[in-house]
């Protein structure tokens, strides 16, 4: 289906036209695969027909990877999706005649994680490499040619979200794994080797911190980051058996140091069901002192394929917001909250299925009460939250679902109304239902036959609908062109609120997308003024801001 927006500050404004799928839709896109010949200009279509509004992810060859120049093959493989998200085929196509077969299949409920997927293909289709979430753990299996299981490569309660180089010649795996580690955060990636029959299993990544990792092409070697929010990176090489070869470099901070900058902590809270562990940073004013109390600020995203606070060590994008936002005169949080990150166990990952608008936010509150108790310098009676995009969303239904504790949202680019947002969110992570109906048509002959009809439906309650609830300050702000999160979004929300007879703030950014672009320095500087004029009663004398150049 088309969707429109507006570029008013054109010579004359601009109608920008784009295709956009939304739940539910009849006319969804339809996905097909050709093989060109790039000489002969001869092509072939992919025989891949089976579901109706299926979905076909990923194009993989005997390199373990995606199409490279360098790749030529007679086969390749394919992921196929229904549009209920819940069965997966490993489809091996012919790409010279266009046959395939499928290798095996997998159904996953309430769907199958497309995120956390990997197939490796080894030696041009002798052996596969599949990660599955099957148990509720994702773990890696190994597969034949003619697609059956022939052993388990890892096994246990953690998360294995990818394989980051493949040893064909020693048989070995080198893996991305989150959870296996005790006492340690579940959400700081370390890496490990196994054989592909599973034995050798060895983390070589020992630190405790959030890694990142390349490997030489030989194989011998590789170079890691470790870092945490409160530890700077420190960059490492090491040998394929996790033996440290070099120390190369860490991050000073000195001159930061010098010019007030204070490192983050990190924390961890229980969930509303008081046993799930909920994990997050906080940032202080660099001149803290813990005998004041501070209005407290959530920075929110609810996920569902990424939790809002930084792993590593950053000094840019979220962290210095929330840094910056802390030096106004602020505690801020960022934490995790069930239904959030594919980094989980798969229950976790799924809590919010069904109830995408409600989720996220008892466990919010909860951690937010907790650290009060925990901490004397947080003011419970001033507790701001704000967010962008499902952030933004998130804000303004905790603003007007828990009245009574959150005071002030600002909410950015922010999806109200999921019905309207795009189908592999709303769909995916809510649920779409399928009715199959016979139905009469005419073939070519002009002859009426009974045929199958397959359509889908989703419905999934909106911000607008809480509009009556609100009593705190909400400053919703989007960007007019926004072809990511429609601009509707944002207006229904504010019609609701206005026929509610409802007091609310709106900036609308006339030329910018779902990122603000240029009129990000602005929106930070309203950001900070917001929650200063309605936590700490501060109103600036100056009515402009020094953006810089």
């Amino acid at each position: 289906m088309n969707l429109w927006v507006i570029n008013n500050v054109e010579s004359r404004p601009e109608l920008e036209t784009y295709k956009y799928n939304m739940p539910g839709d009849e006319n969804h896109y339809q996905d097909e695969i050709m093989v060109f010949d790039i000489e002969s200009q001869d092509h072939v279509r992919l025989d891949t027909d089976k579901w109706p509004d299926q979905s076909l992810g990923g194009a993989y060859f005997s390199n373990g990877g995606i199409y490279t120049t360098e790749t030529s093959s007679d086969h390749m493989y394919i992921l196929r999706r229904n549009r209920t998200w819940d069965e997966v085929d490993v489809v091996k196509a012919n790409t010279n005649t266009g046959e395939t077969e499928v290798l095996w299949s997998e159904k996953s409920e309430p769907y199958f994680n497309v995120m956390n997927s990997f197939l490796g293909i080894i030696n041009d289709g002798e052996e596969f490499i599949w990660l599955s979430e099957r148990t509720g753990w994702g773990q890696l299996y190994r597969y034949d040619s003619e697609g059956n299981l022939q052993n388990r490569i890892t096994e246990g309660h953690f998360m294995v979200t990818d394989v980051a180089a493949i040893d064909t010649t020693g048989q070995t795996l080198f893996f991305e794994g989150f959870g296996k580690e005790d006492g340690r955060n579940p959400y700081h990636a370390h890496y490990y080797k196994v054989k592909f029959d599973g034995s050798g299993q060895q983390l070589i990544t020992p630190e405790n911190a959030n890694h990142s990792f390349r490997i030489s092409d030989s194989r011998s070697y590789f170079v890691h980051n470790a870092s945490r929010p409160d530890m700077p990176t420190q960059s490492v090489l090491r040998d394929n058996r996790g033996r440290e070869v070099l120390q190369l470099e860490e991050v000073d901070l000195t001159r930061m140091n010098e010019a007030g900058y204070n490192l983050p902590e990190q924390f961890s809270v229980k969930a509303k069901d008081g046993y799930t562990d909920l994990y997050g940073v906080m940032w202080k004013p660099s001149n803290f002192d813990p005998e004041k109390k501070y209005p407290i600020i959530s920075y929110v995203y609810p996920g569902p394929q990424v939790e809002p606070y930084p792993r590593s060590f950053s000094v840019s994008g979220t962290a210095a917001r929330a840094h910056s936002l802390s030096q106004v005169g602020f505690v801020v949080i960022a934490m995790g909250n069930r239904g959030g990150s594919p980094l989980r166990e798969k229950w976790y990952h799924n809590y919010g299925y069904g109830n995408l608008r409600d989720y996220a936010l008892e466990d919010n509150r909860y951690g937010i009460e907790q650290l009060a108790a925990r901490h004397s310098y947080i003011d419970l009676d001033k507790v701001g939250i704000y967010g962008h995009s499902g952030g933004g969303f998130m804000s303004t239904a905790a603003l007007l679902s828990y009245p009574d504790f959150y005071k002030v949202a600002v909410s950015s680019a922010g999806n109200h109304d999921n019905n309207i947002y795009n189908i592999w969110w709303s769909e995916f992570h809510h649920g779409v239902e399928a009715k199959t109906d016979s139905v009469t048509v005419e073939n070519e002959n002009g002859e009426e036959i009974k045929e199958e009809k397959t359509t889908f439906s989703s419905r999934i309650p909106s911000n607008a609908e809480l509009a009556d609830n609100l009593q705190g300050r909400l400053l919703l702000v989007h960007g007019a062109i926004d072809n990511n999160v429609h601009p509707a979004n944002t207006y229904r929300m504010a019609d609701e609120l206005i026929k509610a007879g409802k007091r609310f703030d709106m900036m609308i950014f006339p030329e910018a997308r779902h990122g603000f672009g240029r009129y990000s320095d602005y929106f930070e500087r309203m950001l900070w003024d917001y929650f200063a004029e309605h936590l700490l009663g501060y109103y600036p004398e100056d009515v402009e801001y020094n953006l810089p150049d």
